[in-house]
């Protein structure tokens, strides 16, 4: 059978009462404004007004934000955070490591330019015996 239009509503088109139409529907002109974040259906088999909400938002009216959706994006947030850290940890014991080993060779160095010095510096070991001879 054909359904007829709310009580005290006009069908503008009027094909309603001609042939079903589905079971959503373009809302009236009256509840234009129901939905407070979201597009407005009209359910012609219970002949009241429905929310198809934008995301992010939830309720009869889309009134209320989605904690669910802002608790993905902050999840996703953390992972990057997280990803992010890691890759800085990584660079930074990389940097740790070759700033040390640059070190270490360094130090090498300069311990034996100071070795060859000492070895300059110092008699040679013939004169050192000679003189505990002569003592």
């Amino acid at each position: 059978g054909a359904l007829l239009p709310p009580p005290g509503q006009s069908d503008p088109s009027g094909t309603l009462p001609l042939r079903r139409r589905g079971h959503f529907s373009k809302c009236p002109e009256e509840y234009k404004y129901y939905c407070v974040k979201g597009r407005c259906r009209y359910v012609v088999s219970e002949q009241t007004p429905a929310c198809v909400c934008e995301r992010g938002y939830t309720g009869a009216r889309c009134e209320r934000v989605d904690l669910f959706y802002l608790t993905g994006d902050q999840d996703q947030i953390v992972v990057i955070c997280l990803i992010a850290a890691m890759v800085s940890l990584i660079v930074l014991i990389i940097c740790i490591c070759t700033c040390s080993h640059h070190c270490r060779k360094r130090r090498r160095k300069r311990k034996e330019e100071e070795m060859e010095a000492l070895d300059k510096a110092l008699p040679p070991k013939s004169e050192d015996v000679l003189e505990m001879d002569i003592a």
